[in-house]
This record gives C-alpha cells, sequence and structure tokens, in this order.
C-alpha cells in the first residue's frame, strides 16, 4: 500500500519530521492530470488538498485530513496553496464570477 508520502517523495522520517517539527509547511506534487500538496501545520495536523475536485473540477479542490483530527491553516498559507494547486486557473477565477447550480442562496 503507498503511503501518502511517498507521491511528494518524502521518506518516514521526513514526512514525520514535517508533521511535528512546530514550524508549518507544505510539499507539492504536480502530473499531467492533477496537482497535489501535502500541508503540515507542525503540530501533528496534516491536510492533503487536490485538484481537480470532484464537485468543482478545476476550480476546486478536495481536502482531506490525514491521520489527524484537525489541523490550523493561516489564511496567506491557504491563499499560497490554491495558487500552487494550478496557478493558471486560480487567476481565471479571481477574475471571474463562477455561477452555481442549484438554489444556493
Amino acid at each position: 500500500m503507498l503511503k501518502v508520502y511517498e507521491k511528494f517523495g518524502l521518506t518516514k522520517e521526513e514526512y514525520n519530521k514535517l508533521r511535528y517539527g512546530f514550524l508549518p509547511q507544505f510539499v507539492s506534487h504536480t502530473d499531467e492530470n492533477s496537482s497535489s500538496v501535502l500541508y503540515f501545520d507542525g503540530d501533528d495536523g496534516v491536510v492533503l488538498f487536490q485538484n481537480p475536485s470532484e464537485v468543482f473540477d478545476e476550480l476546486g479542490f478536495s481536502i482531506r485530513l490525514i491521520d489527524c483530527e484537525y489541523c490550523d491553516i493561516s489564511m496567506t498559507e491557504m491563499l499560497e496553496i490554491a495558487h500552487t494547486l494550478d496557478d493558471e486557473k486560480w487567476r481565471e477565477w479571481v477574475n471571474k464570477p463562477v455561477k452555481f447550480k442549484g438554489n444556493r442562496r
């Protein structure tokens, strides 16, 4: 079974150092079909961000907690991660209103 950190080229030791290192940071992985970011809050919190998402396609991303119940993230880091996931589509989305399907208020 492939561990999530292996997709990002990390060893188990490197992963644990990032996870428990008391320094928020992230690593990214991109292939031809998707972009992913593995974010560490430095205090046991780990989140996997993946683009495209099932609901919003390339204009959104999926978020999964990895072996934890919560993870803290600053607004600045969240914006940087959004840019990292897909900078070109992110700029396109920021500059153009998104029309949602369905009954949203």
